[in-house]
């Protein structure tokens, strides 16, 4: 897989070298034997140039080495480092942790529904996922939260995987119609229209986020994802940081 990314990995495969990795210059580039004491042990190191901290762009870097039965070196901007470092320390990949329940970061993607139109809702607040208590089931509830107010509360994570969740699902939805105009809906039936998204939030309505849930992007039962390294550059010096855990 190919990476489109302005940082230079050319300085940190200088300096694995003379740590004595083999050093495949490849898409992606991988390196293997070497010493450095924070690798995953007998894992080779996928070297993969990050685009930017966005969560969904280093999970799913993260996901890919993992997936070919690499330990991920990211190289990252010294400009994300801490961003980078925050989604990848404890709570791993979580925006947060309280009481057992996780609270999930947002990502660029749209939630698409059973008749393939896209969730929205009504709201100027803020709009994040986090779990919750629930007092019939075992596993705990999402809620979609605007503010500090609940405005969906669904039974599981897994009811916004597949099959599709409802059209009935957030309180507005919107799809295109043929003039390639957004038809907004509720749930009794279409409300209005508008040019594009932009106008859409003009509005005050907002397209409903996905929450970036880590086991639907990376194997929970892997070490990998963990035992991630960090490398930025600065000058003519690579600092190396991990993430691992426990």
């Amino acid at each position: 897989m190919a990476y489109l990314s302005s940082v230079d990995i050319e300085p940190v495969k200088q300096d694995l070298r003379t740590r004595g990795f083999c050093v495949d210059d490849g898409q992606p580039t991988v390196a293997r034997g070497g010493s450095m004491e924070m690798i995953e042990p007998d894992a080779p190191l996928e070297v993969v140039p990050t685009a930017n901290s966005r969560p969904l762009t280093v999970i799913s870097a993260i996901a890919n080495a993992v997936d070919n039965g690499r330990a991920p070196l990211l190289v990252v901007d010294k400009h994300d480092r801490s961003a980078v470092d925050a989604l990848l320390s404890e709570p791993f990949a979580l925006a947060d942790r309280r009481d057992g329940f996780r609270r999930f970061y947002t990502i660029e993607h749209r939630i698409q529904l059973a008749d393939d139109s896209f969730g929205c809702i009504a709201t100027d607040e803020h709009l994040w996922w986090t779990e919750a208590s629930s007092r019939q089931e075992e596993s705990p509830q999402l809620h979609l939260m605007a503010g500090d107010k609940p405005v969906v509360v669904l039974n599981t994570v897994e009811d916004l995987a597949c099959p599709a969740p409802s059209p009935t699902t957030f309180p507005n939805r919107y799809a295109r119609d043929e003039d390639g105009r957004f038809v907004l809906y509720d749930r009794t039936g279409a409300i209005g229209t508008y040019a594009g998204v932009s106008a859409m939030r003009s509005d005050g309505i907002k397209p409903v986020p996905a929450p970036l849930v880590p086991e639907d992007h990376l194997d929970p039962q892997s070490r990998l994802p963990q035992a991630t390294l960090l490398a930025t550059v600065d000058g003519e010096t690579v600092q190396y940081t991990t993430t691992a855990h426990s």
